[in-house]
């Protein structure tokens, strides 16, 4: 849900705002609702700076691949690995992958 507080915002901006609070609604779970909050809109907004920032990591050349072994316990003989992609984004460091985990899947 979204509401005008004064009867100023335009019809665009509202319905945006309940589409923003209805997925937020669907990620905390079935049969709810949720009102929409100027966090909730801080939240999109920072959510939309990173996805750029990430799709432009590739040009940038940002991402680190790191390989993790898999040691066995009893022999301490390495069974494999796992390839792990790391986003190194200047002035950041390293990004936890959920901190850029689309969503809906992270609810703020």
């Amino acid at each position: 849900m979204a509401l005008s507080v004064d009867g100023t915002e335009a019809a665009e901006d509202i319905l945006g705002n309940a589409d923003i609070a209805l997925y937020r609604a669907k990620a905390n779970g079935r049969s709810r609702y949720e009102l929409f909050d100027e966090a909730m809109q801080l939240w999109v907004t920072t959510q939309v700076a990173l996805e750029v920032a990430l799709r432009e990591s590739v040009r940038r050349n940002e991402l680190r691949l790191f390989c993790q072994p898999f040691i066995a316990a009893d022999t301490g003989m390495t069974r494999g690995f796992e390839a792990l992609v790391r986003w190194e984004r200047p002035g950041f460091g390293l990004v936890a992958p959920d901190d850029f985990i689309p969503w809906p899947r992270r609810p703020g």
